[in-house]
């Protein structure tokens, strides 16, 4: 795919320009809510997201239809196969789907801790698509043009659904949910293990794709997703609370991951 995602060099530059763009300080996420249903790291619902992110392709624009174009020719390039598969796995939303990168340890039931923080995070992360979402209502990619296939969970249900519901599915293309998703576990997991951070990004790009071969987002729909990732989790690190978690997360998984450094070695004196 022609999209690229940036190094974390660029994280405090998007930092600074949300920030602008919103109008907010970066005190409004400096502690955790005491209640657990509240946001502990960052309320989405405080950042004017609309405004922050570009507005989705005009639906009789040149730009769209090669969206649409670029949807077709992946799917026929993956009509088949291992990459298929795998897309389809990826609709899965959850960070343990990274567990190709960092191997069989990477355990949800062997990692409470990681995996609290990782599901809060990202969850998260991904509420504020919910937000651009409803605002541009943009037709998925298999509401524009029959000739998408609609795999995973973009499938036709067979039981009965309300016409309302059936709409807020059908025009929730942009951005992707499961590509912020995706990246946000990228970028939570490169502050994990920081060992692996190319890895990761490069798993946290796939998943996003994912979408496009499955039929559920045009590529614009990912890379949006990709940047409420980045700016959401750059400001999540501004919150004490996020700071405080992730470092006990990063000892639990490091530890679990054989990574954890050795204990110094002890000098012992022998009484002659």
């Amino acid at each position: 795919m022609p999209y690229r995602f940036h190094r974390p060099r660029g994280l405090n530059l998007l930092c600074a320009f949300a920030l602008l763009a919103v109008g907010i300080s970066t005190h409004s996420f400096a502690d955790g809510h005491k209640h657990e249903s509240s946001p502990r790291y960052l309320n989405a619902s405080k950042v004017d997201w609309v405004r922050l992110i570009a507005p989705p392709p005009a639906v009789d624009s040149v730009q769209q239809q090669r969206d649409l174009q670029a949807v077709l020719d992946i799917q026929t390039a993956n009509r088949a196969g291992e990459r298929r598969e795998k897309a389809i796995a990826d609709s899965d939303a959850s960070c343990f789907r990274f567990a190709d990168v960092l191997g069989s340890a990477f355990d949800a039931r062997q990692l409470p801790i990681t995996a609290a923080f990782l599901n809060r995070a990202a969850n998260e992360a991904n509420a504020a698509t919910g937000i651009v979402k409803r605002h541009w209502q943009r037709p998925r990619p298999f509401a524009v043009n029959d000739k998408v296939e609609r795999l995973a969970d973009v499938v036709p249900h067979n039981d009965k659904q309300d016409v309302a519901t059936l709409h807020s599915f059908e025009y929730s293309s942009y951005p992707s949910g499961h590509a912020t998703y995706g990246m946000a576990c990228a970028l939570l997991l490169s502050q994990l293990v920081p060992e692996k951070q190319l890895a990761l990004f490069q798993r946290g790009i796939e998943y996003g794709e994912s979408r496009v071969i499955v039929g559920g987002h045009f590529p614009s729909d990912v890379l949006a997703g990709r940047f409420i990732a980045t700016a959401a989790l750059t400001l999540m690190t501004q919150s004490s609370a996020f700071q405080h978690d992730v470092k006990a997360a990063r000892k639990e998984l490091q530890r679990a991951l054989d990574l954890a450094k050795p204990p110094e070695p002890v000098a012992v004196i022998t009484k002659m």
